[in-house]
């Protein structure tokens, strides 16, 4: 059957098994991120907790999920960026582990959670790299 999958496909039969790797990568690397209580820690900014994890070493990078998602959702850019940067991935405020608190959420509220993480951390400048509201 893949052999006439093959041949009906050409090039996609390759586009196909590469997902098939693709997603056992995903699987490995998202094991821990997000959950990774060697990795994490918490704090309080503004009335929220909001939870971090610090992978690998190296020029600071900070990873901000989308919308929705939380640090796991941005596995794939920890396990890669943390082979030669010290990667910063936040739960934005109301999102994974991260705490809501009593005001309204706001992009710029959302950075200022950036900042002072990085401020608690004592991080004084990083590159930033995020998914839609994480981009944002």
């Amino acid at each position: 059957m893949i052999r006439q999958l093959g041949r009906l496909m050409g090039g996609m039969l390759v586009v196909l098994l590469s997902c098939g790797t693709a997603a056992a990568e995903v699987a490995k690397a998202t094991v821990n991120h997000g959950q990774d209580a060697a990795a994490g820690a918490a704090v309080d900014v503004g009335g929220a907790k909001l939870y971090y994890e610090i992978h690998g070493k190296g020029q600071p990078l900070v990873i901000l999920h989308a919308n929705g998602g939380n640090i796991r959702s941005m596995s794939l850019q920890i396990a890669h960026f943390s082979k030669s940067r010290q990667v910063i991935a936040i739960d934005s405020r109301g999102h994974g582990k991260s705490g809501l608190g009593d005001k309204p959420l706001t992009y710029e509220l959302m950075a200022d959670d950036v900042v002072a993480v990085l401020d608690h951390l004592k991080i004084p400048s990083a590159d930033v790299l995020g998914w839609s509201d994480g981009g944002i």
